[in-house]
């Protein structure tokens, strides 16, 4: 006799025998109240992210080439340069920005 026409029986009769338990929302009470494991590792990549980021940009030298850049987008708009490459990549950057921001916004619930 074959192993799962034993327990074929069985299983006949706990699904003939099946009973529905009302829920009455409980299963959601219960969902609620559990922690959120998944936004708590999202929270820790984030915050260690950020920290590495910021960690490389220092080792790396950022602070000195941000600091080279910003002076000279400065000296480009008291002088009226208009041509300076940098400038018009800091142009580009703030038009990205605020399109990403405009569509975060947007996409935002209510």
């Amino acid at each position: 006799m074959n192993l799962n026409q034993e327990k074929d029986p069985v299983a006949r009769f706990m699904q003939d025998n099946r009973h529905e338990v009302p829920d009455d929302g409980f299963t959601e009470r219960v969902m609620q109240q559990l922690p959120r494991r998944y936004e708590r590792i999202a929270l820790t990549l984030r915050v260690v992210g950020v920290v590495l980021a910021v960690v490389l940009f220092v080792a790396l030298g950022g602070v000195e080439v941000t600091t080279g850049y910003c002076k000279n987008i400065y000296h480009s708009l008291l002088t009226g340069d208009w041509d300076n490459t940098q400038l018009h990549s800091l142009l580009f950057l703030i038009t990205g920005l605020t399109v990403a921001g405009i569509c975060n916004l947007s996409m935002q619930e209510e």
